[in-house]
């Protein structure tokens, strides 16, 4: 089952009403999310998405809410330089690793 814009706000601590232009960039993020980890992982046909999907599916749209506040790719500026967003998060892809789809060349 697919998160709910809801639900991302729920999990990024965003309380009350949501301003306009946040709940648009929140539709969007969830929408662009669960077609990301759709396309990732296995049909489960409908049923309930393992709690795994469901956190990494959370996560990817977090990361692209938060993303509008570094459309550079650049975090920060730490001690050494620029701090770049990476492309791939380890959290979600060790949570949907079981779920995968496996292709071989």
């Amino acid at each position: 089952m697919a998160v709910t814009p809801a639900d991302v706000a729920t999990y990024m601590g965003i309380a009350g009403t949501v301003p306009a232009d946040l709940a648009q960039v929140l539709d969007w993020a969830t929408d662009a999310a669960n077609e990301l980890i759709t396309n990732m992982c296995i049909d489960f046909g409908g049923d309930p998405w393992p709690a795994p999907v469901t956190m990494a599916t959370l996560e990817q749209a977090s990361r692209l809410v938060k993303r509008r506040a570094s459309p550079e790719g650049v975090a920060g500026m730490g001690d050494f330089g620029p701090v770049r967003v990476s492309a791939v998060d380890p959290d979600i892809e060790q949570n949907i690793s079981l779920w995968r789809w496996l292709t071989f060349a």
